[in-house]
């Protein structure tokens, strides 16, 4: 029982020191910087566990920082660009030209996923996102506009992962 223990201890160490040690964001968010950790599931379903790297005492968009998702479950880029547009409509409805363009820009920067895979998603302060997919680059959309309202997904108050978002940002529930 106490191996048991102590490999269960060292898997979960070794997975949280590598999330906060994401080589591509150091240049625009400090890794060893975590504000907040959650754990998402859709009704029984575990989804993915994300952690939100933040410089800032408090949290906000007028800051770089990095939403890193891991995948507990294969999502593929169609589910995932379908339900981005289904939550940013619901956060603030779109207009059908917006909706063409950030269907767009999702197919652009949203791969399909395995149990397992890492998708990050670095917010640069008026400038867009950069999307990483495990360890490299994916994809990045300079459009702030577009960037804010795919973080809503999260982030706001009107998310439909009021508890994931809660956890992320140390908020009561």
């Amino acid at each position: 029982m106490k191996k048991l223990i102590l490999l269960f201890l060292l898997m979960t160490t070794s997975v949280y020191a590598e999330e906060s040690n994401i080589p591509e964001l150091a240049p625009f968010v400090n890794t060893k910087a975590i504000y907040g950790k959650g754990h998402f599931k859709w009704f029984l379903f575990d989804v993915y566990d994300g952690i939100l790297f933040c410089d800032a005492k408090t949290w906000s968009m007028d800051t770089n920082f990095a939403l890193s998702l891991h995948y507990t479950r294969a999502i593929s880029s169609e589910q995932f660009v379908k339900t981005s547009l289904e939550e940013m409509d619901k956060i603030q409805p779109l207009t059908q030209d917006e909706r063409n363009k950030y269907q767009d820009y999702l197919h652009r920067i949203m791969p399909s996923v395995k149990e397992g895979d890492r998708i990050t998603s670095l917010y640069i302060k008026n400038k867009g996102i950069k999307i990483y997919y495990n360890t490299g680059l994916y994809g990045e959309i300079s459009d702030d506009i577009f960037a804010r309202r795919f973080l809503a997904i999260w982030f706001s108050e009107k998310t439909s992962a009021p508890d994931f978002r809660n956890s992320l940002l140390h908020l009561a529930k």
